[in-house]
């Protein structure tokens, strides 16, 4: 009897202790991003935000699972090429499967506003062996003229036409030396996603999330920014 009291004991003590180191770290999470949120000019809100993925339906990420939350929420603008670009980024988490089979995906975000809502539907990123299985039986992604490019990315898009234009030499070559370290990039209802998946940032990564979004979209051709400036601004946050 006084070893399974003992054991019980023990469990409980482990998981206050988890518990709390779990709190100290998230209050240090809110400490640090909160700080970067000032550094870049930016609003910081550490209160969970249930209504993200209402706001912006066409991020698929944001449409998985339940128990949707976003923390660490920092918002403000950003000038891209000289255009003020309205700028989301935090932390979220969401639930998949059920009882034993739950599991809690938590990820990091960027989400850059384009200057209009017509930009066609774009997604690159790195290609992975089961991309090389579907390509094998029809379901093959847009392959480009670099082979070295081909074999590492994976780029899907209804307007074939667009893509060639973004990804032009340069922005092959962007993308190649940054590959050790390049999340997902979407474009999708005017927006620009950024998310690694599976992964929380710190304040380092946010910075570098940042700055691969930003040399994205300047390194577009200056014919397509220049068809972006002939339109309104779009907004991101309501």
């Amino acid at each position: 009897m006084g070893s399974v009291i003992f054991v019980i004991v023990v469990g409980i003590g482990i998981a206050g202790f988890l518990a709390w180191r779990s709190r100290v770290r998230n209050r240090q999470r809110q400490t640090d991003l909160a700080s970067l949120a000032a550094e870049l000019g930016l609003s910081f809100a550490n209160a969970k935000d249930r209504y993200l993925h209402l706001r912006f339906p066409q991020i698929r990420t944001f449409s998985q699972g339940r128990k949707r939350i976003a923390s660490n929420t920092m918002t403000g603008s950003i000038a891209v090429r000289g255009a003020p670009l309205r700028l989301v980024m935090g932390d979220y988490t969401y639930t998949t499967g059920r009882g034993r089979n739950s599991r809690t995906h938590r990820i990091s975000y960027l989400l850059l506003g384009l200057l209009y809502p017509d930009v066609p539907d774009l997604r690159i990123r790195d290609e992975h062996v089961f991309d090389r299985v579907s390509a094998a039986v029809g379901f093959d992604d847009i392959d480009f003229e670099s082979a070295e490019f081909s074999r590492s990315f994976y780029v899907t898009g209804p307007d074939k036409r667009f893509a060639y234009d973004i990804v032009t030499p340069r922005m092959m070559e962007f993308l190649l030396k940054n590959q050790s370290w390049s999340p997902p990039l979407e474009l999708a209802g005017g927006l620009l996603f950024v998310a690694d998946p599976e992964t929380l940032w710190d304040d380092d990564d946010f910075r570098d999330a940042l700055t691969y979004a930003t040399r994205f979209l300047e390194l577009w051709p200056d014919h397509l920014w220049h068809d972006v400036e002939k339109h309104k601004p779009h907004r991101v946050v309501n």
